[in-house]
């Protein structure tokens, strides 16, 4: 579900009107996020850390207002009750990656069944395909690079209008237990407020 936005009366209207002129609207940042008790956690319940932590950026995007706005295919702005995470995983007996959309749970382990359910058992519907992209960007991209320890990302634009959604970029846990956490945002929804506001909730569920 969405709530179309009353642009005139949108108490962002001025900051968005002000990004979009830009060249390029996105904005990215990356922080190193303390994990080392959730991965001890994960491994000690015999569950993904991946699946952890993406549950983990998922909840924290959902419980932020500003992160769920958007714009969505018929140009308009507004509002999604909530947003699922796209994510590239390697599934078994395929080459490559696999793209997938996990729907946004609120419980951790009902989260990680029902995602664990989809990659063990993917079938040819549960690929997010291009004509999927056409229908809404209710949703949030993460993607893991758990061979890199980087300290910054550059990400790619879909267009000169930015990203239809933020992207996110996880990185390999360093041995004091932190990991690097990039991520892009279109500067017309998101203030340097909601960022830090996010990263805050994000290390609290990782604590």
């Amino acid at each position: 579900m969405k709530t179309i936005i009353d642009f005139e009366k949108w108490n962002r209207r001025e900051n968005w009107m002000f990004f979009s002129d830009f060249a390029n609207p996105m904005a990215s940042i990356t922080c190193p996020v303390k994990c080392g008790e959730a991965y001890r956690r994960a491994k000690a319940g015999n569950k993904s850390f991946f699946l952890v932590y993406l549950h983990a950026i998922l909840s924290a995007i959902n419980e932020i207002e500003a992160w769920r706005y958007r714009v969505d295919p018929e140009g308009r702005i507004v509002l999604y009750d909530r947003v699922d995470v796209l994510s590239p995983v390697k599934v078994k007996g395929r080459e490559g990656f696999v793209t997938m959309r996990f729907p946004y749970i609120p419980d951790l382990d009902d989260f990680i069944a029902v995602a664990r359910e989809m990659i063990d058992n993917p079938g040819d519907a549960s690929a997010y395909s291009t004509e999927d992209a056409q229908t809404e960007n209710d949703l949030v991209l993460v993607s893991a690079v758990p061979y890199l320890p980087f300290t910054g990302a550059e990400f790619t634009l879909r267009s000169s209008k930015g990203n239809p959604y933020p992207l996110i970029v996880v990185g390999k846990m360093s041995d004091e237990g932190s990991m690097p956490v990039a991520i892009s945002f279109h500067h017309g929804f998101i203030d340097g407020e909601h960022v830090g506001t996010f990263f805050s909730l994000l290390q609290q569920k990782l604590a």
